[in-house]
């Protein structure tokens, strides 16, 4: 710059050397050099810039600080567990809307803030940084109404996902259903000899054919089993390798055939330790035929 202006520029070299030099006109007074720069960085305009750099700087390491979101993600990590967007990014919201801080904010303040906070860390990083608000709301509104070009407005104005990045979710979902599926609810034991009642008939649908053929033929069945009041159905979260599958293949697992000869009893194993009136009850296996009768028969001896 020397070379090319020679005495027609003036340069103004700070005391602390981390500071930038301030270059002007040879012709420009220093005391008005120096005016117009401080107002240059004290302006309005100059501080709106500084804020949205220190925010922008705040929202891309709160990404990378932040840990993967699990696939597919469960209600309760996107609700608890899902990384939110920065403090400060919430608190200068709160403060833009309202005027007031975030504590002093009310609970319509809190949720609208953290709305659009999130919209913002969602359009900062580009959709790098899936956050819950986009996948809640998009869940939401495609399983209330079903469309996809209402989907497809929301996310064009940031609100949510795309349509297409849902119903990969929902088939992730659905393949974890499957894998976490099996015959008995979770809350049926199939072990320490807890015993069972089941009761099956067939339901049958009464339809008219030519031939006969063709007729609906189901067996309904209830099983009475008991179960611990703390037993809950709950789907365990498992991770899956995130795939742009779309559409959901359900595969029926087989049955193996099961042929009953005649008619049987449950077995019981019953076993008393007490004894009443000097008669002593040994272990005693019998059918449920005549469990009852070894019951009544006793009782009669009680007496």
């Amino acid at each position: 710059m020397e070379a090319h202006f020679g005495d027609n520029l003036e340069f103004w070299r700070p005391q602390q050397k981390c500071k930038s030099e301030l270059a002007f006109s040879a012709k420009t007074d220093v005391g008005e050099a120096v005016e117009l720069a401080f107002e240059k960085c004290t302006s309005e305009t100059k501080i709106l810039e500084n804020a949205a750099t220190v925010l922008r700087r705040h929202i891309k390491d709160a990404q990378s600080a932040a840990s993967d979101m699990p696939w597919p993600p469960s209600a309760e990590y996107l609700k608890s567990t899902a990384a939110s967007p920065p403090s400060s990014l919430v608190e200068f919201l709160s403060q833009l809307v309202t005027g007031k801080s975030l504590v002093q904010a009310t609970e319509k303040t809190h949720t609208l803030t953290a709305s659009i906070a999130e919209d913002i860390c969602s359009a900062t990083t580009q959709g790098k940084w899936p956050m819950p608000k986009q996948t809640l709301l998009d869940v939401t509104v495609r399983h209330l109404t079903g469309r996809a070009d209402i989907v497809a407005i929301l996310n064009r104005y940031g609100h949510c996902q795309s349509y297409a990045k849902i119903t990969e979710l929902d088939t992730a979902l659905a393949y974890q259903v499957q894998k976490a599926d099996r015959l008995l609810p979770c809350n049926i034991s199939v072990s320490q000899n807890i015993v069972s009642h089941l009761a099956f008939d067939n339901f049958d649908i009464n339809e008219e054919t030519p031939s006969g053929a063709g007729t609906t033929h189901t067996t309904h069945g209830i099983i009475i089993h008991e179960a611990s009041t703390s037993s809950e159905e709950v789907i365990k979260s498992m991770h899956q390798q995130q795939m742009r599958q779309r559409s959901f293949k359900f595969v029926a697992p087989t049955l193996q055939p099961c042929y009953s000869k005649r008619r049987v009893e449950p077995v019981f194993h019953a076993m008393v330790e007490e004894s009443y009136s000097g008669v002593p009850v040994h272990d005693r296996v019998c059918t449920s035929g005549n469990f009852f009768a070894f019951l009544l028969s006793h009782y009669s001896k009680l007496e």
